[in-house]
């Protein structure tokens, strides 16, 4: 009878010390599939604990974050990086980013890639975008009120409305510092964007430049850039600071831009 009662005893004692103990806690991990994305970020000392991977608490603590040239095809797993400022992911293989998570971005280069689609209608914050090099068809910046540089030239945009960028201080649409790099835009109206102070729209379609409203700063010096077919014309506004502010909108209903 002892040894009975020892016996249930000593399996009681153990049914107890397996319920006393916890199971291990899962590693968090980032979904990374593309390994060049992740080397890169193993590189960069992301990894802080040098795991081989990447937590969602090491994703957080980043800032900034510059992955150009690293031949990366996928770049899932940035949506971890919620408080990325800084993105600089240009001369990849991209055909795809998505970057709705990253809510506090204030600047984002992504130029030289393969997207067909960029959404940025969550980055409100964003006041620098380089989004030039694409297959880009469409581009909504109408959230990005914050925006003073806009970039995207050398896609097959056949519209652009600004409007709602009246921070802007800088637009490319076109380029032809490197050979004849624009867009197919027909129309272009800048007269909500009473800020700008450069605007190139080089290699287009234009035939119009929408209406200009007169400058209040007459200190204020302008570039306004164009070409359409074989015709090129570069103004500069003020140039001896006299205040001078030539209307692009009056040459192209003359047929000079």
């Amino acid at each position: 009878m002892k040894a009975i009662l020892k016996t249930l005893l000593f399996i009681l004692t153990m049914v107890l010390l397996c319920q006393c103990k916890k199971d291990p806690e899962p590693v968090l991990e980032v979904t990374i599939p593309d390994n060049n994305f992740l080397n890169v970020l193993i590189e960069l000392g992301v990894d802080t604990n040098g795991d081989g991977i990447i937590s969602p608490a090491e994703a957080e603590l980043i800032l900034s974050l510059d992955v150009r040239g690293d031949s990366i095809s996928d770049m899932t797993g940035i949506e971890e990086f919620v408080n990325l400022d800084t993105l600089n992911c240009n001369h990849n293989q991209l055909t795809t980013l998505d970057v709705s998570n990253n809510t506090a971005l204030t600047y984002l280069k992504c130029y030289g890639n393969q997207l067909t689609t960029l959404d940025v209608s969550n980055n409100t914050s964003l006041t620098y975008l380089n989004c030039g090099d694409n297959q880009l068809t469409t581009l909504d910046v109408s959230n990005n009120t914050a925006l003073i540089s806009l970039s995207c030239t050398h896609n097959q945009l056949t519209t652009l409305d600004v409007s709602n960028n009246t921070a802007l201080k800088n637009l490319s649409v076109g380029d032809s510092r490197h050979g004849a790099f624009g867009n197919l835009l027909t129309v272009l109206d800048v007269s909500n964007n009473t800020a700008l102070l450069y605007l190139y729209c080089y290699s287009n379609q234009l035939t119009r430049i929408g209406r200009c409203k007169p400058s209040t700063n007459k200190n204020r010096k302008r570039k306004i850039s164009s070409e359409t077919n074989d015709s090129r014309t570069s103004i500069w506004n003020n140039k001896k600071k006299l205040g001078i502010r030539l209307c692009p909108c009056k040459r192209a209903k003359e047929g000079r831009w």
